[in-house]
């Protein structure tokens, strides 16, 4: 697996946090102050294009991705369901101050190769935190810190 300090977007370009405002067209997500893990943003990409933000923390270790809820998707607790329903890793479903959350342990799909993932929904916005490094129960932490610190325009 790549490390998650390359550009998670493919056609993504590097951008500031306090410049990802103009690309983003949401409102975007940023973590607060967690022990044991660094929380600072050092690196952010955007596919403006796509509506779709990314967010490199602690070297790279962690990332979170985020863009506009799709349609299809809406209903968070059916669409993770779905997921868990039709994928081999293993899967839980647990929640967020009442929301719905994805959590995908690492190392348990069909080659143990998966990052850990948590994926959940805020204010119209689709957000995905994984890693290679931090297990599940980390990037909850990670999901349970996130505020809007930029908003859009």
């Amino acid at each position: 697996m790549a490390r998650t300090d390359s550009n998670p977007l493919g056609a993504g370009r590097e951008v500031t946090l306090a410049d990802v405002r103009k690309f983003a067209g949401f409102p975007v997500l940023t973590p607060g102050s967690i022990a044991g893990i660094q929380t600072a943003v050092s690196k952010v990409w955007v596919n403006s294009k796509l509506h779709q933000v990314a967010l490199g923390l602690d070297h790279g270790q962690i990332t979170i991705m985020m863009w506009p809820v799709q349609p299809a998707h809406e209903n968070a607790l059916k669409y993770f369901r779905a997921f868990k329903q039709h994928n081999h890793a293993s899967i839980d479903i647990g929640n967020i101050n009442g929301a719905p959350v994805l959590i995908i342990k690492p190392h348990t799909d069909f080659y143990k190769t998966n990052p850990a993932w948590v994926e959940f929904y805020r204010d119209g916005v689709d957000v995905n935190i994984y890693s290679s490094s931090f297990g599940a129960r980390s990037l909850l932490r990670v999901a349970r810190s996130m505020h809007e610190t930029v908003s859009s325009p």
